[in-house]
């Protein structure tokens, strides 16, 4: 006999959404080891450890500062025919400006891979080199819209594996677009 328990109800509620999200392009200059094939000493599937998400030096990665309540996430796991599937859908809104206006034209096409922390502190990899999100976007201005003039955005992908839960967010944190990540052995004295 196998006895699984599962424990429900126990931890904060996650009602202040997502507290931290961090957009990486989803480009050779990132690499997430899958942890199906690649495990993590230490950490149960679908676990990963932040030292397998690599952001190499180069890599355009878009920290969002946001507010408790101001951005949600979902998914929907299902397993079927064409075996395990998530859609995971990332939503928040932030106000009109002509500055975002201007990133969105120029980086508004790309696909993305995002690690997000919800309010809980449970980190989570959202997409994956191969499979990035895209990014949608809508808003407008006028007295007469019931938002006042603000921009929504919707982060989608669908994976074709469970959500990978990230052991450590800060790890990632310390990264700097201006350190590289190579090695140099000559020396000079």
């Amino acid at each position: 006999m196998e006895v699984t328990t599962l424990e429900a109800g126990y931890r904060a509620s996650s009602a202040g959404g997502i507290r931290r999200l961090r957009l990486v392009e989803a480009t050779p200059a990132l690499t997430v080891l899958d942890p199906a094939r690649f495990p993590s000493p230490g950490l149960a599937y679908p676990g990963l450890a932040a030292n397998n998400v690599l952001i190499a030096a180069g890599a355009l990665v878009v920290d969002w500062r946001l507010l408790p309540g101001m951005a949600e996430f979902t998914h929907d796991d299902q397993y079927g025919a064409n075996g395990y599937q998530t859609d995971c859908l990332i939503s928040w809104e932030v106000p009109h400006s002509v500055a975002l206006l201007q990133w969105l034209a120029k980086h508004g096409a790309r696909r993305w891979v995002a690690l997000v922390v919800d309010a809980n502190d449970q980190a989570y990899v959202i997409g994956d080199p191969a499979n990035g999100a895209r990014l949608k976007v809508n808003g407008g201005t006028g007295r007469k819209r019931p938002d006042g003039g603000k921009h929504q955005f919707t982060l989608a992908v669908r994976l074709n594996h469970p959500l990978w839960l990230l052991d450590d967010f800060e790890l990632l944190t310390s990264y700097r677009p201006e350190f590289d990540l190579s090695f140099d052995t000559t020396f000079t004295s």
